[in-house]
């Protein structure tokens, strides 16, 4: 969902990304682009966590984006909470409020 960045490359599935992760993973976590994102790919059907609005500066994102569920360009961070049936993550600004949440069930005998 970035509109303009050196690391935007051809998309999640692009690059390295498609052959390692497409159809083996259900959730991808990225920290290195300087936005917070939860998107889905709907070809690999996985989900992508990006959590890189730690402090520098911030790149523009696409809100428009159809496969992104959220994306902010904020300063901010995410917390993810592990259970066994499911995997509960929440998007927090530097203010502390609550961005985004989303909360995907377990489809596997041993989730994470």
């Amino acid at each position: 969902s970035l509109k303009f960045s050196e690391h935007a490359g051809k998309g999640e599935r692009g690059f390295v990304f498609g052959k390692l992760f497409c159809h083996e993973r259900v959730v991808y976590l990225s920290g290195h682009s300087h936005h917070l994102e939860h998107r889905f790919d709907p070809v690999c059907k996985n989900h992508l966590f990006i959590s890189g609005g730690g402090g520098a500066k911030l790149y523009p994102v696409n809100v428009q984006d159809p496969d992104a569920k959220f994306v902010a360009s904020e300063h901010g961070f995410l917390e993810i909470i592990f259970s066994e049936n499911h995997l509960e993550t929440i998007f927090i600004s530097e203010k502390n409020r609550v961005l985004y949440k989303a909360s995907l069930p377990s489809h596997h005998k041993s989730p994470w």
